[in-house]
């Protein structure tokens, strides 16, 4: 568990765990042939919004060389999210052609 996890209640930690299923909506839209940024962006933000007490500070599809926006993802595309949760500023990201098996297990 991240240490950040601990400033969490069992609640809050419930609603954080909307960061890895909208990382995991986009890994699932990009593999159903979504590209666009904004479509994957809007992937991620249905999870996020969806949970209570989520804060969203950024969504944000980027270069994994740069880390620079991209308009068009490709597999070495990288989704990254920060959202706060209670008192606790969570970040998360994936790499799209290669999710982590965490977050392989919600896909």
């Amino acid at each position: 568990m991240s240490s950040r996890n601990e400033y969490l209640t069992a609640e809050e930690r419930t609603h954080a765990l909307s960061l890895s299923r909208g990382l995991a909506n986009a890994v699932m839209a990009y593999r159903s042939g979504e590209r666009g940024a904004d479509g994957l962006r809007g992937a991620v933000l249905e999870a996020l919004e969806a949970a209570d007490g989520v804060d969203v500070e950024y969504v944000e599809v980027v270069s994994r060389d740069d880390l620079e926006p991209v308009s068009q993802a490709d597999a070495d595309t990288v989704v990254a999210v920060a959202a706060s949760v209670g008192g606790a500023r969570l970040i998360d990201n994936v790499r799209l052609s290669s999710p982590d098996p965490g977050l392989a297990a919600l896909l």
